[in-house]
């Protein structure tokens, strides 16, 4: 604290250093981007995000090309999935899926390896991003830059793209407060994942839930500039109307397994839920609980 005996000298540059804290307001736009910073840095920190591809453990796919991040405008590059206990869902995914693990460079933080699409795991409250448990997808664009004007010309939100070791980054939030990642990666690769994976462990579907769909459609039309968002691209996704097994906005995955009927009974001896299979249109088929409330479906074509 300040001696009012001692008298000050206005152009002392160390005044300031015997004068108590003056409280200021700050600038609005640049508490707005801190906060857009802290976010992005909390959401998805610093993990090695590679552009390699993976060898497959599929007989039928040729080791060596399997791409891990997309190949066009719309695929499905990355994604985070947020979980209430680390410890379980690795040992859980791990039993049921055969997932094997790299470390983050934060305790809380999980690399899948092999799996396409990349997938993270991240453990624990993230109150800041006011998002529940689940996954949060990061979308493949060609200038990122463009794609975040398009984005905030359909409504939504975007960060200014910043450099990551594998390529341009932005954060945003669609125009129904769904997050979001858009990544400009640098590598060009000449062949696109499978649509529904290639191997056991692969994403083989992304349900989207949301509460208008038109206006979901109409925004990510906008950002990627196609007619019909997400056609064509990878994982398929099939985006949905609030249903009765999944009433919260959000994304639930599916995964490829090479028998389903050993799946579950894996899911169900690990503590999980899950539905007996049946047969769909384009395989077998299992609606499961990973026992800490993720949802999340088992197919075998």
């Amino acid at each position: 604290m300040s001696d009012p005996s001692v008298p000050t000298d206005p152009t002392d540059p160390f005044e300031a250093l015997r004068l108590g804290p003056t409280p200021v307001d700050p600038d609005p736009g640049f508490a707005t981007a801190l906060r857009e910073r802290l976010d992005r840095l909390v959401l998805l920190p610093e993990e090695p995000m590679s552009t390699r591809t993976a060898t497959s453990t599929n007989p039928d796919t040729k080791p060596g090309t399997r791409n891990r991040n997309g190949a066009r405008q719309g695929d499905i590059s990355y994604i985070t999935v947020r979980v209430p206990d680390l410890a379980h869902t690795t040992e859980f995914f791990g039993r049921v899926l055969g997932w094997t693990y790299t470390p983050g460079h934060d305790p809380l933080g999980r690399q899948v390896e092999q799996v396409v699409p990349m997938i993270g795991l991240w453990g624990g409250e993230l109150p800041a991003i006011g998002t529940s448990y689940g996954a949060v997808l990061a979308v493949r664009v060609d200038d990122v830059a463009a794609a975040v004007r398009r984005v905030h010309e359909a409504g939504g939100t975007a960060s200014d793209p910043e450099r990551r070791p594998y390529g341009l980054e932005s954060t945003g939030r669609d125009d129904q407060g769904m997050p979001f990642w858009l990544h400009e990666l640098a590598d060009a690769p000449a062949e696109a994942p499978a649509p529904n994976g290639a191997a056991s462990g692969d994403v083989s579907y992304l349900t989207v839930i949301v509460a208008d769909v038109p206006r979901f459609q109409r925004f990510w039309s906008t950002v990627l500039e196609q007619p019909q968002p997400f056609d064509g691209t990878a994982p398929m996704m099939g985006v949905h109307d609030p249903l009765p097994q999944h009433p919260e906005p959000g994304v639930v995955l599916a995964f490829q397994v090479d028998d389903i009927t050993a799946a579950v009974t894996q899911v169900r001896a690990a503590g999980g839920a899950a539905a007996d299979p049946a047969q769909r249109p384009y395989g077998l088929e299992s609606l499961c609980d990973d026992g800490r409330g993720l949802p999340f479906y088992l197919h075998q074509f």
